[in-house]
């Protein structure tokens, strides 16, 4: 049941913050995504620092939260895995319909699909290694490893 209840969870929500290091340093970056199986996917400029940082090291961690007011209402997925650009012209297609059914919002952005499929943004695919859901309805820090 909990691999349900994560897909669910993903799909309800919108932004997935990465976490990833470079010569500066860690940093994070929140990003709109989109799953498809068990992978995400997001798109962003390949100038951005995240960008950068995954072309040398594809390890990456994310955190999938929805807003809570107490600490008991604090629920969301804990991740980690690996970065990769997409670049199949046909997966980049797919993808930016997926993207464009679930935030409409990003047409302009996306110009229709062309600047992704022109390379001004990229597409990335993180595949989660591990994966955790975090409840703390059912106690403060519970949380289970969902076989993924």
């Amino acid at each position: 049941m909990l691999p349900d209840t994560v897909r669910a969870f993903l799909d309800a929500h919108h932004t997935v913050t990465l976490a990833c290091a470079d010569r500066e340093g860690p940093w994070a970056a929140a990003v709109y995504y989109v799953r498809s199986g068990r992978d995400l996917f997001f798109f962003s400029s390949p100038k951005s620092r995240h960008s950068r940082a995954f072309e040398h090291d594809a390890q990456a961690a994310g955190e999938v939260h929805a807003e809570a007011a107490e600490w008991q209402d604090i629920r969301g997925v804990q991740l980690s895995g690996r970065v990769e650009e997409v670049s199949g012209a046909a997966e980049k297609a797919k993808l930016v319909s997926a993207y464009l059914t679930k935030f409409p919002f990003a047409r302009d952005l996306l110009s229709a699909g062309r600047d992704a499929l022109s390379g001004r943004v990229r597409f990335y695919r993180l595949t989660p290694e591990k994966l955790f859901f975090v409840d703390n309805s059912k106690g403060i820090g519970e949380r289970a490893e969902v076989d993924w």
